[in-house]
């Protein structure tokens, strides 16, 4: 069989399936369908790079044996019937609730909303929307406090660090968004 019979045995049965693969694509119609394909990769990209790897994640949330060792002990807790040794809480200090804080943000603090606040602030404001998005960006309170901890200090340290994270993925998402627009604005020239 020949290649050029071969070649409209495939037109024939693309076409009885509907497809028509003889329609050619003007050149803004490629061109378009890159940019989409390049936003999209450069979205995905930039939304994974924001997020630690599940390892990373699971090290950051599980303590270590020997985290909990500085501070004094504040108290001795209730011995229930089926226990026979007291247990020992330790309260930590400033330093200590401060960083613990900080690790817990930066394993638990979810910043997707700042992420994609900036996409659209780059997108419809430029460079000026990243800049205002990024300023804009705040801290939060956590979720919980730990027994144990410092509050004031697991508080600030929680805070700064949910605060960096907001900013950070609010610049990477206001820069993509400037990027898409101007590759649009580029593409349709």
């Amino acid at each position: 069989m020949s290649s050029t019979n071969l070649r409209n045995n495939e037109l024939e049965f693309h076409q009885h399936l509907g497809l028509n693969l003889t329609k050619t694509r003007t050149p803004m119609e490629v061109v378009m369908k890159h940019v989409v394909l390049i936003v999209g990769l450069l979205l995905s990209i930039a939304v994974l790079g924001a997020t630690d790897s599940l390892a990373d994640l699971m090290e950051k949330i599980e303590p270590n044996s020997d985290q909990y060792t500085q501070g004094d002990v504040i108290y001795l807790a209730q011995l229930q019937s089926n226990q026979t040794k007291p247990v020992l809480v330790t309260k930590l200090d400033f330093n200590s609730s401060y960083n613990q804080g900080i690790m817990d943000a930066t394993a638990l603090h979810s910043s997707t909303g700042w992420f994609f606040g900036g996409v659209a602030s780059g997108f419809f404001l430029g460079l000026i929307g990243t800049g205002i998005i990024v300023l804009a960006a705040s801290g939060s309170e956590p979720s919980f406090l730990p027994e144990n901890a410092d509050i004031n200090g697991y508080r600030q340290g929680y805070f700064r660090k949910s605060k960096a994270k907001n900013q950070s993925n609010a610049a990477v998402g206001g820069v993509l968004g400037t990027a898409a627009i101007v590759l649009i604005i580029l593409s349709a020239q």
